[in-house]
């Protein structure tokens, strides 16, 4: 839960937990409530492996628990994406750009 409102603050937008890159790697569903926006609601999808509700969504939230009970499951996609390797390659090479394109006055 990054928060229960509909719409999120920029704050709440930008919160991406590692728990869920655990789950990720786990290749776990998980149940999402956030803004619609936001950057843990676009990896959720992006993914396949997360659902996200609004907190007011009692009703749908409830409907997903029983479909996921009854043996609903994801469609997996882009998890390598999302690996711890991954994600330190790409931070790697962005401190390697700015190393690269540094010139001291």
């Amino acid at each position: 839960i990054s928060t229960v409102d509909a719409v999120g603050s920029v704050a709440d937008k930008g919160i991406l937990t590692g728990k869920m890159y655990e789950l990720i790697g786990l290749q776990v569903p998980f149940l999402l409530v956030a803004p619609q926006e936001s950057d843990i609601a676009i990896v959720a999808k992006n993914t396949g492996l997360g659902t996200r509700f609004s907190g007011n969504e009692i009703d749908k939230i409830a409907d997903h628990l029983m479909e996921a009970m009854n043996g609903w499951k994801p469609e997996i996609k882009n998890t390598e994406e999302y690996s711890w390797v991954n994600l330190t390659q790409k931070v790697a090479n962005i401190l390697q750009d700015a190393v690269d394109t540094y010139k001291p006055n």
